[in-house]
């Protein structure tokens, strides 16, 4: 199950940037970020690429995402679930932003994560 996660750094650095300042100056800035990562996470910020995992991982997958998320948009959502080679979900919670939709508890949400751990891993 992924939760509110970018399918690449550089792409989530530039959402975020571009939620305060337009979007042209995200393209400018985001690379005085994300070429700090090598300092801070050890590799280059094309090896920070959730969606590129997807591609490889056989088992099967839930994305969560916010139906109103401007730091990773229901469009990056729809594109990591399609990544995903076998048993992929998608559920976007509707009107959730960011951190509505990181830290989801609604009825829908437990019962759509319930549902996907209890058909692949079997019921509790």
């Amino acid at each position: 199950m992924l939760q509110a996660v970018y399918p690449d750094l550089r792409r989530a650095v530039r959402n975020r940037i571009a939620a305060y300042v337009p979007r042209p100056f995200a393209y400018v800035l985001e690379p005085l970020l994300t070429y700090q990562s090598p300092l801070r996470f050890g590799a280059w910020p094309d090896r920070l690429t959730p969606i590129a995992a997807l591609a490889s991982y056989a088992g099967p997958v839930l994305i969560v995402g916010g139906e109103k998320d401007v730091y990773t948009p229901p469009s990056e959502s729809r594109e990591m679930a399609a990544a995903a080679a076998h048993g992929k979900e998608l559920l976007l919670l509707r009107g959730m932003n960011h951190p509505e939709a990181s830290a989801a508890q609604s009825e829908e949400y437990l019962e759509r994560i319930l549902a996907f751990f209890s058909a692949t891993l079997g019921a509790p």
